[in-house]
């Protein structure tokens, strides 16, 4: 292994653990938020309870957000010098406000945390949650307004490696960041939901001679999360193809490697599982069958992505669909007044792997977006081989570091087990 294949399998190993504790710490906000409000309305102490006991999820999630976060900051400089380097003059302003979006959320959350019963008033500790959820979801959309930037560079001139006319607002701005963004902190929302939904399940109502009290309050909490689940995953749903029309006009070297198009032609076929829907890929792409869609045939193989992206891309897409139709037949069984088959253990059985996969399509996605981007670490501008450090100190790291993310997820786990068993004694 070369320095620059360890260099890029460290930052992708070290992006997969941050991303884990990440996207609990935008969609947890909103879960505890949305609780506390309908506790509040309703006078429902179920909910309440709900918001205080997953407080202590989000602080827990939000410190190891932290510790990853800060280490990925560290190994942008390390690991990228010259990447750093162009950033630093042409988009560093999301970073910048990233971190004031931060301290935002870090200061409001120590106070929400501690003050569960210091107002009379409970109307004023819930507004208190909602600087958290701005906090967290700036913080996520700066950070992906970077990311956005990598597949779209705008908003500056380079001569000769020279830049200038500079503009950081373009630069972040770019036409990439709208379906970016909204596509991102949507299936964040979205997955929390889901695996709030799945501990629901799996920790009450697959249990026999489970208390009346707590199996309502579970009851509560599941049907609660599928509600949010659903209404997050339409919007998935809705900007994943707003999304695949930007990489198709934009990139088509990462649109054909995800598709698995590998002729330029038109009427192309939907490949879903080994599975072609003919003609179904142009009319997704561009309202008609006629829709031309550039295959990997039409572009150098030295400027193809791994191919392995279209797997990414279809396990995504699977998993997203599962995402909407899980949640839908527990609503319809639900309005059939089905009762005995919307808590039956196929049913509940389905929410808890819905709940996994959820997390797994997360991570699947940023895999397909970082991976779908080479060779390229700015498209079109720089190569990942260019943008990374030649010190060769990376390959002991990139065997070390693995290992610290395992103990932090390991201990995380641990701690939040503790804590919520201990609740239940």
């Amino acid at each position: 292994m070369n320095v620059v294949y360890a260099g890029r399998a460290f930052m992708g190993i070290t992006m997969a653990f941050h991303i884990f504790f990440a996207l609990f710490g935008v969609g947890i906000p909103l879960m505890v938020s949305l609780a506390e409000l309908i506790g509040i309305v309703k006078k429902d102490d179920d909910f309440t309870a709900m918001a205080r006991r997953w407080t202590f999820a989000m602080t827990v999630l939000f410190v190891a957000g932290a510790i990853s976060g800060t280490i990925i900051s560290v190994l942008f400089v390390v690991l990228l010098p010259p990447f750093m380097s162009f950033i630093s003059k042409v988009v560093i302003l999301p970073f910048s406000l990233e971190t004031y979006a931060f301290f935002l959320e870090a200061i409001f959350l120590g106070i929400y945390a501690y003050t569960w019963t210091r107002f009379k008033n409970q109307w004023v500790h819930w507004l208190i949650s909602i600087p958290l959820i701005i906090g967290s979801a700036a913080s996520a959309f700066f950070i992906t307004t970077v990311n956005a930037f990598m597949v779209s560079p705008q908003g500056f001139t380079d001569v000769n490696g020279v830049i200038s006319n500079v503009n950081q607002w373009v630069a972040m701005f770019n036409p990439a960041t709208a379906t970016k963004t909204s596509h991102s902190i949507l299936a964040y929302y979205a997955t929390t939901a889901f695996v709030f939904a799945a501990v629901a399940v799996f920790s009450y109502l697959w249990k026999k001679n489970v208390d009346a009290g707590v199996h309502r309050y579970a009851e509560k909490m599941a049907i609660f999360s599928l509600v949010v689940a659903l209404i997050f995953s339409l919007g998935v749903v809705v900007t994943g193809d707003s999304s695949a029309r930007f990489i198709a006009q934009n990139d088509p070297a990462q649109f054909a490697a995800g598709e698995g198009v590998m002729q330029t032609g038109r009427d192309v076929p939907l490949k879903i599982g080994g599975i072609e829907i003919p003609g179904l890929l142009s009319l997704l792409t561009g309202g008609s069958r006629d829709t031309l869609i550039v295959g990997l045939d039409a572009i150098s193989p030295s400027l193809w992505p791994p191919l392995v992206v279209h797997e990414y891309f279809d396990t995504m897409a699977g998993i997203g669909i599962l995402m909407l139709i899980v949640p839908i037949a527990f609503f319809l069984l639900w309005w059939w007044r089905r009762r005995r088959w919307v808590f039956s253990k196929i049913m509940a059985g389905l929410i808890v792997v819905t709940g996994a996969l959820s997390v797994i399509a997360v991570e699947l996605g940023w895999m397909f977006s970082e991976e779908g981007r080479q060779p390229y670490t700015l498209r079109g501008i720089m190569l990942t081989n260019d943008a990374f450090t030649s010190s060769t100190t990376v390959m002991a790291y990139a065997v070390l570091f693995p290992i610290f993310y395992l103990v932090l997820i390991a201990l995380t786990a641990w701690i939040l087990a503790a804590h919520y068993k201990k609740q239940r004694t």
